[in-house]
């Protein structure tokens, strides 16, 4: 069995790429990993009540000066990771049309605790001083993992996603085949206190220059490696599946095309990209966070699908979830409003008699059980009073607002353009500045009779 996990080990590691690359599932694992997943897709619909997943981080710093990766550095790692989570990242936007209707708000969330396993007052992070200035993964993969546990002691994976921050290579790279980022889940490690996530120092955000002098190496968008290695660590394989250049393997999740292999670039590739298979999806998702490019900003409604399930369906990873009940805190300084609002927030078509392409169309806005959290982390019921909802058109920054009538349920727009895609949010505003807001949403207008796309 040791040396099964040794193999399967190395095989995550040893990735001769010239751009920087990430440690994941092997062909050995790849089946397990997907299980069908469209097979499991009906299960998965119904097993989800759309509720809100948090689960708990804790961050282990380990370097020969921890200290230099400050708590605001941290806190800036994790904003970076829930907003791509939920949709909230500024570059959603810059997608082709033809994807901007698989954007997908996945609805997990990731969050800081304040209690240690042994029960100190503490935030999730931990720092750790040690005489080794860096982690060599692609020589002895298994010997460097122990390294790092014996320096910082993993947390109970049961209760949290632990994250190692180190130096992977020399300082400077010592070659260009290097990796920037791991994921351990259980499928490679079936003995769930070995599940964890490593990255690399230089690829957080906000690192001051001394401590990154290969920015242009380790990504254009500081901060995304550990968004890509947590959809590893929630299963979700790389979208070109585990064999670079070929179309014989995918990542069993249908909403994202089938390429040949990862778009490696310095730079973002141009749409449409030519690595594509499939006559009938010639144009691949290079902006996909599970690719390789410098420009990934979206999950897809499948992709979000699969990592849900893998949360509610898995009793490690469920236990994590139910663990943020009483565990989970924001460190970010709310007003009176609360944090973003929660609540189920849905659209559906608003049929005409004699529709046409070209008339303007209406969508009916739903929501209820609208909550936020406070700055202590307890959830406040929102009224109706003082709520409004924003909207635009894909691409245009022109949004508008309408408030939504207190005591109701559901409000009408129209006059929107037919077969067009649409981000809209609601908004609870408490007096002056201060407001609070939802995720943004997307929904699509219908061009024709029964024509129905959200």
């Amino acid at each position: 069995m040791k040396n099964y996990i040794i193999i399967i080990f190395l095989l995550f590691v040893t990735r001769l790429l010239s751009q920087p690359t990430c440690g994941i599932m092997s062909d050995t694992t790849n089946s397990y990993a997907n299980i069908n997943f469209e097979d499991r897709r009906d299960y998965c619909i119904l097993l989800d009540k759309g509720q809100i997943l948090r689960m708990p981080i804790v961050f282990h710093i380990v370097s020969t000066d921890p200290e230099l990766i400050t708590d605001e550095i941290i806190f800036e790692q994790l904003d970076i990771l829930n907003k791509a989570f939920r949709r909230n990242n500024k570059t959603s936007d810059n997608v082709p049309l033809e994807f901007a209707h698989l954007r997908a708000d996945t609805g997990i969330e990731f969050c800081f605790t304040t209690q240690t396993p042994s029960g100190e007052t503490k935030i999730s992070i931990t720092r750790t001083k040690v005489s080794k200035p860096y982690f060599d993964w692609q020589s002895d993969a298994l010997s460097e993992q122990n390294a790092l546990f014996n320096a910082a002691p993993l947390w109970p994976t049961n209760n949290f996603i632990n994250i190692y921050i180190s130096y992977f290579e020399s300082v400077p790279r010592s070659s260009e085949f290097v990796s920037v980022g791991f994921a351990y889940p259980d499928v490679v490690f079936p003995i769930s206190d070995r599940a964890f996530v490593a990255i690399d120092i230089r690829t957080l955000p906000k690192l001051p220059r001394s401590l990154n002098s290969e920015k242009s190496f380790f990504g254009k968008e500081p901060g995304d490696v550990l968004i890509h290695e947590i959809g590893h660590y929630l299963r979700l394989p790389h979208t070109f599946g585990n064999r670079d250049f070929s179309c014989d393997d995918d990542d069993g999740i249908s909403d994202t095309p089938r390429h040949k292999g990862p778009s490696n670039s310095e730079d973002c590739p141009s749409h449409p990209h030519p690595y594509g298979c499939d006559s009938l999806n010639k144009n691949i998702m290079f902006m996909n966070y599970m690719d390789y490019s410098p420009c990934r900003n979206i999950f897809t409604k499948d992709q979000a699908t699969k990592m849900r399930c893998e949360i509610l369906s898995d009793n490690r990873l469920t236990s994590v979830a139910n663990y943020s009940n009483s565990m989970c805190i924001s460190l970010r300084n709310f007003n009176s409003c609360g944090s973003y609002l929660f609540g189920d927030i849905n659209t559906q078509p608003v049929e005409y008699e004699i529709p046409t392409p070209l008339q303007k169309q209406k969508i009916k806005v739903t929501w209820g059980g609208l909550i936020a959290y406070l700055p202590n982390s307890t959830p406040a019921n929102i009224d109706g009073s003082n709520l409004y909802i924003r909207y635009k058109k894909f691409k245009s920054s022109n949004w508008k607002e309408k408030q939504l009538p207190p005591g109701k349920n559901e409000v009408i727009l129209e006059k929107l353009d037919a077969n067009s895609i649409y981000d809209y949010y609601l908004v609870k505003k408490c007096g002056g500045y201060k407001s609070t807001k939802s995720i943004k949403k997307s929904f699509k207008t219908y061009g024709i009779i029964g024509e129905r796309r959200n």
